[in-house]
């Protein structure tokens, strides 16, 4: 509800404290959906660093792979994957 509803300084601290745990959360079942409602009503900054920490900072660190595999997770990455065709589709990055 704070994430559809709340104040932008509200979703960012929901974001924050999501930070370094975001692939762990995105393969539980309830938390999954706190990642896609963080995914969908972020600003492209915030965004941007969850999708960072997804894909890691190196080869070694790519959770994609895994992400996809999971019956959770898989559900994060097609959230990420609808938002970006969108904004590609509008013709802006985010």
């Amino acid at each position: 509800h704070v994430l559809e509803r709340g104040k932008p300084d509200e979703r960012r601290r929901i974001i924050e404290k999501l930070t370094g745990k975001v692939v762990q959360m995105s393969q539980n079942m309830y938390a999954s959906n706190v990642v896609e409602k963080c995914m969908e009503h972020t600003d492209s900054t915030e965004r941007e660093l969850l999708i960072e920490e997804i894909m890691g900072k190196s080869e070694e660190d790519n959770h994609l792979l895994a992400m996809v595999k999971d019956q959770y997770a898989n559900y994060v990455v097609q959230k990420v994957l609808e938002i970006k065709s969108e904004a590609s589709e509008e013709g802006t990055e985010g």
